[in-house]
């Protein structure tokens, strides 16, 4: 049976309402020109009432529990009316009352106990510990602000989760005097995350809606000790041929089966095609190998870069027909862009595609990724051999079906010589490329290339709209090598440089770097770091809770005793930038690590090439290596 209203508060009928909206239609005419409707909240409630559906003019109108007016909505015309506010407890009316002409109407109405302030200084007291808390609650038109307090009494790594959205609404960390530390702004209903360390302290919470949405929603805290870990190796395993071999990409499935792809010039499956050729080899959980997939041309052919799906395929993205030669993956040398496409079946390679892609005279591939729809993009740079020398970056995508979608010349929007070394996307198809800019091109220095450039790392819109792009200048050659973005669209970068970054002082020689941007492009972190020798990081990943990896190579004592030649070193940050473990590894030759990746259990996967002896006697010169350590 429908509610009618009284024609004063005496009569009004008591509404119970909920955060489900409630709707009534009924008329206000000459001989009835006023409506009352009473409500009555338990504890503090966001209010919000929407009057629609008229003919004529009429207006709506709260009132305490004495008949005074809190506030009313009264537009002209037949436009709608509306009331949004926080109220105490109490009971309340509702009027709804004639303007100009009769009217029929539809009056809506919802409620949602407000149990976190509006403020700082009315700021809902939480604890924060390393037990899982819920906070659920509303934000819309009538509460804009929800802040909740918490007090750590030492350092913690707090993890942060704003879920169950109907609607779009941010999620934003403050200090105690309520300057922004983190702020996650996801597009959408999306998840909102944040994860950073903090420093004993009192600390708050503020949820709002975008623009004039509405929702509930359900908000999880938990802070949780600042662990150190300690990286143990696993396994080691070496493959090579009496050539240089070498490894560049590395991913793992679903199994925990290991894939890695580079370049051989031996056999290391079968016969040569002549030069040097690409390959992909698959080893199975425990280290051994499975498969080796060994592709090319006459010339010298590589697999710099490497991406699976959530199916388990695999993309090898390259260069093939390599005219000058090269061991640098950023480029590699003058020939034409390659992506290899492969399913695997319990770890068997089977080759589905080959694609060449021919944009200028010189082109060459990096990286490559893959979307949540399949799409998959690669980046890289394309060289005009004529005079003037000009190096652009470039980004291509294929759709899952393997037909080429887009290709966009001078990512980076800058006329000086540039290449693109890394891509990523997230959730939403953002694509964010890495790389350097600003630099000085010598296509006969195939070993260095590129001198006396800037790093770059920027973020576009799925369609290639920049939406930022920011460079990292120390007044010598900076490189950035690699780039993850995590789950709130923060992005890390790895690199070198040898000179000092703003802020940071040079070990000496040539340092390694890691940046950290949130999702607009505003610096949070960096990091410099090495000794009086050469320093390189090379790869990063990131695990599910947004802990970072990088890996690299050092000719001194980094992260361990320098065991001689070059070392690999592994680290692993939290989000704030602390370091959680490392390690140094070698021989007393060569050891270098070019890819990293964390597998689902948890371990975390390298690969590169060694002179020494690893996993296996050394079957001449570089040999390729993997890498699978645990933590505890």
């Amino acid at each position: 049976m429908a509610t009618s209203p009284g024609n004063s508060r005496t009569q009004a009928p008591r509404i119970q309402l909920s955060s489900r909206p409630r709707t009534f239609a009924d008329v206000v005419s000459r001989s009835a020109p006023n409506d009352y409707y009473q409500v009555r909240f338990q504890q503090r409630t966001s209010f919000d009432l929407t009057l629609s559906g008229l003919q004529a003019n009429a207006n709506v109108e709260l009132q305490r529990r004495n008949g005074s007016r809190i506030t009313r909505s009264a537009r002209p015309g037949r436009q709608d009316e509306r009331i949004n506010l926080n109220l105490n407890p109490g009971i309340y009316y509702i009027r709804v009352y004639r303007g100009q002409g009769n009217t029929r109407y539809r009056l809506r109405m919802s409620a949602n106990v407000d149990r976190a302030g509006d403020s700082r200084g009315q700021a809902r007291a939480i604890i924060a510990s390393d037990r899982l808390r819920t906070f659920r609650d509303y934000v819309g038109p009538s509460d804009r602000n929800d802040f909740y307090r918490f007090t750590l009494d030492e350092a913690r790594e707090i993890n942060l989760r704003l879920s169950n959205l109907q609607a779009n609404a941010d999620l934003r960390l403050l200090d105690n005097r309520g300057r922004l530390l983190e702020a996650s702004t996801q597009a959408g209903t999306r998840n909102e995350r944040i994860t950073t360390e903090l420093e004993a302290g009192t600390y708050y919470l503020r949820v709002t809606p975008r623009g004039n949405t509405q929702t509930r929603y359900a908000l999880t805290v938990q802070a949780n000790p600042l662990l150190t870990q300690t990286l143990t190796q696993e396994w080691i395993s070496q493959i090579g041929t009496a050539a240089n071999d070498y490894a560049y990409g590395i991913v793992v499935d679903s199994q925990n089966r290991v894939y890695v792809a580079g370049t051989t010039g031996g056999n290391l499956a079968g016969t040569s095609a002549g030069g040097q050729d690409a390959f992909i080899a698959a080893f199975n959980a425990g280290g051994g190998l499975l498969d080796i997939d060994q592709v090319g041309t006459s010339r010298r052919d590589i697999f710099s870069g490497l991406a699976i799906d959530a199916n388990d395929n695999l993309y090898a993205v390259g260069t093939w027909n390599l005219g000058t030669p090269s061991l640098n993956p950023i480029f590699p040398g003058s020939g034409d862009v390659v992506l290899a496409d492969y399913r695997t079946i319990n770890g068997e390679l089977v080759s589905q595609d080959q694609d060449t892609l021919d944009i200028r005279t010189l082109d060459s591939a990096a990286d490559v990724t893959v979307d949540a729809n399949g799409t998959v993009l690669l980046a890289g740079a394309a060289v005009q051999a004529s005079l003037p020398l000009t190096s652009d970056t470039f980004v291509a995508s294929y759709t899952n079906g393997g037909n080429l979608q887009q290709r966009s010349g001078d990512f980076d929007d800058i006329s000086r010589q540039a290449a693109a070394t890394s891509i990523a996307v997230d959730a939403a198809g953002n694509i964010y490329v890495a790389g350097i800019t600003n630099a000085q091109l010598d296509i006969n220095n195939p070993g260095n290339p590129y001198s006396n450039s800037d790093a770059f790392i920027a973020k576009y819109s799925a369609n290639g709209t920049q939406l930022w792009f920011n460079t990292l200048d120390s007044g010598g050659t900076d490189t950035a090598r690699r780039l993850a973005v995590d789950r709130a669209g923060n992005v890390y970068a790895v690199g070198h440089t040898e000179g000092s970054l703003p802020g940071q002082t040079s070990a000496g020689d040539t340092d390694a770097w890691i940046v950290k941007y949130d999702t607009n492009g505003n610096q949070q972190w960096l990091n410099q770091f090495g000794t009086s020798s050469l320093d390189e990081a090379q790869a990063i990943a990131l695990d599910a809770a947004g802990n970072v990896y990088v890996t690299g190579e050092t000719e001194g004592s980094l992260f361990g005793s320098h065991q001689g030649g070059s070392d690999a070193w592994i680290v692993k940050y939290s989000s704030s930038g602390r370091e959680i473990a490392s390690l140094q590894t070698g021989t007393a030759a060569d050891e270098e690590t070019y890819g990293i990746t964390v597998g689902a259990n948890g371990h975390v996967y390298v690969v590169g090439q060694t002179q020494g002896v690893l996993g296996a006697s050394n079957a001449g010169n570089y040999d390729v290596w993997v890498g699978n350590y645990s933590l505890t």
